[in-house]
């Protein structure tokens, strides 16, 4: 339901929708490095357009496809396979092209900023992937579009009251993302430079000792269980190989899944755990866990690397193959279509340790910087919610902000 004062129209009665050029209008030979770009699905993103890495065409044929020119306040939105991908037009990108994945739309009356919110709601995308027609690849044609149904407040001033209000929220969302981003790769920068002992941290200067991982870990595998055996709940915790991924390059104080068998192999508080195989590089085997609890049943696939506590620190083991053996263990990983990497490969990895002091000291710092991560993507996550409730309120006219 909407306020008895809102309007429902046609998109095609408030906007102009064209789509992109067809592939006969454009050829990869066309494409110089320096030039106009032609964004296309991919060059949508979450708040912004992104056309870095975009083709880009001359002056020629820019002229030659100026009507698929694009102009701030246009939106643009994915018109074949990935639906419901949307981006609006700002200044900075006044001029550039697009494809004919594309549709783009043009306003003739209404807040572009209120209309692309509200395309980018979920009722929106569930009315288009509706009516999208094609069974293997969904797509969309300008009839279609034009036919789809929005919402408009009355007044342009509500209308932009909301879409401001939006965009302030998905600005904070936004500038969480960026700081998130350069605090991991200050993170991943302070890693470097502390595993390898680039950077000392005060206080310490002994030698590192140069070692295969074999000879201060006893290196074993999981054992299989059987999807009847895991449950949501139950008596004993276990960790499966999938979920390994899920705490990369972390420290593992809990698991996700229990089950009520008494099977897989148990582990020991301080194992470092690795993935068995993967599909996707062998570079993705650098993905260690170190296990704080004990009594933890092993799923299959999952190398168990249990090092001699009092030798070496397992968090810092687990965050030195992560940020610095990856080259290395991706040479010894075996196979072409599945990657596998065995306990004695890993044994005869060769690392660099400093004293058990200096490694429990980096693993420290290397948590702190963790848990700032975690607390910024905490809340990215509540900022996420509170624009998901605000569009809600607002694009439905349960809140009115004039």
């Amino acid at each position: 339901m909407i306020p008895s004062d809102w309007t429902v129209v046609r998109l095609g009665d408030i906007a102009d929708v064209r789509t992109g050029p067809f592939g006969s209008a454009l050829h990869a030979s066309d494409y110089v490095p320096n030039g106009t770009p032609i964004i296309t699905v991919e060059h949508l993103g979450q708040f912004r357009l992104h056309g870095e890495d975009a083709p880009k065409v001359g002056d020629v044929d820019r002229a030659r496809l100026s009507k698929f020119g694009l102009s701030e306040g246009d939106i643009v939105f994915s018109r074949v396979g990935s639906l419901g991908r949307f981006g609006l037009v700002t200044e900075a990108e006044t001029g550039w092209l697009f494809s004919g994945r594309l549709l783009r739309v043009r306003l003739k009356k209404g807040s572009a900023r209120f209309v692309y919110h509200q395309l980018c709601t979920a009722g929106f995308i569930q009315q288009i992937e509706s009516v999208a027609v094609g069974q293997t690849m969904p797509s969309l044609n300008t009839v279609i579009v034009n036919n789809l149904k929005v919402f408009l407040p009355p007044t342009l001033e509500e209308q932009e009251a909301i879409a401001e209000a939006l965009s302030d929220a998905d600005s904070l969302v936004e500038s969480l993302d960026a700081l998130i981003a350069k605090k991991r790769d200050m993170k991943q920068a302070a890693m470097q430079q502390l595993l390898t002992g680039r950077t000392r941290l005060s206080g310490f200067s002994d030698e590192w000792e140069r070692t295969p991982i074999g000879a201060y870990a006893q290196i074993s595998k999981g054992k299989g269980l059987s999807r009847e055996a895991v449950a949501e709940s139950g008596h004993y915790p276990c960790l499966l190989y999938g979920e390994l991924f899920t705490t990369y390059g972390r420290v593992a104080r809990h698991v996700v899944s229990h089950t009520n068998v008494n099977d897989g192999v148990l582990s020991e508080r301080g194992d470092v755990l690795m993935p068995g195989s993967t599909t996707t590089s062998g570079a993705d085997l650098a993905t260690a866990t170190a296990l704080l609890l004990d009594g933890v049943r092993l799923g299959g696939d999952i190398n168990v690397i249990r090092p001699n506590l009092k030798r070496v620190d397992s968090r810092f083991l687990a965050y030195l193959i992560n940020a610095g053996l990856r080259a290395e263990v991706s040479k010894r990983a075996q196979g072409i279509t599945i990657h596998h990497l065995y306990g004695k490969e890993i044994a005869e990895i060769e690392v660099r340790v400093p004293s058990l002091d200096e490694q429990r000291v980096i693993a420290d710092v290397c948590e702190d910087l963790d848990s700032e991560i975690d607390a910024l993507v905490s809340q990215r996550e509540k900022a996420d919610l509170v624009k998901q409730g605000m569009m809600q309120e607002l694009l439905s006219g349960r809140v009115r902000l004039v």
